[in-house]
């Protein structure tokens, strides 16, 4: 309703990364290693591990 009347979409979500997502998300090294690593699964073992890490990053 509030964006029928005129509300901004961002106001609806949170801005910029909250602690937990940047702990998450680590630093460019981290992540690069993750993604050379991420080459090598499967789709089954790539999906269970994104789903690890939601997890971990929503509890």
């Amino acid at each position: 309703m509030g964006t029928r009347v005129g509300a901004n979409a961002s106001q609806f979500a949170p801005q910029g990364r909250g602690e937990r997502l940047a702990t998450a998300l680590g630093d460019r090294e981290s992540r690069e290693r993750l993604l050379a690593d991420a080459g090598g699964l499967t789709g089954t073992a790539l999906y269970g591990r994104i789903r690890t890490l939601t997890d971990e990053l929503l509890a």
